[in-house]
């Protein structure tokens, strides 16, 4: 009934849930940890977060049902506290949740990402 995962469309809905989930932290990992600042559990945390993205995939689309990629990603604020220690990666952090928050409203506001083939 939903769009292909491995299809453009799909991979793009991946893309868009993980960037409305703040899931880019992930990227400042290393950055963290070069400053000696334990992120594995944070890591570890995070994944099976984004496995239940790809195997729970919202049917009627992201738009309608973004409450459950937020629900599926508690780990934003492991990653969250990990980061705030590590000064600038903090800043770069905040730009990268307030980017996902504009997102956020480019997806809710508009209709690229309603299925409307669900009956």
């Amino acid at each position: 009934m939903n769009h292909a995962i491995f299809s453009a469309r799909g991979a793009a809905e991946v893309l868009v849930a993980c960037w409305l989930a703040s899931v880019p932290l992930l990227l400042l990992v290393p950055v963290v940890m070069r400053r000696g600042i334990d992120a594995r559990a944070a890591v570890a945390y995070s994944l099976p977060s984004i496995a239940f993205f790809v195997a729970f995939w919202p049917v009627q689309g992201l738009a309608v049902e973004a409450d459950l990629v937020f629900a599926a990603f508690p780990a934003v604020y492991a990653l969250a506290w990990t980061i705030a220690q590590a000064g600038r990666a903090a800043w770069v952090s905040l730009a990268l949740a307030a980017s996902g928050h504009v997102v956020f409203w480019r997806v809710m506001l508009g209709t690229a990402f309603v299925n409307s083939r669900v009956y």
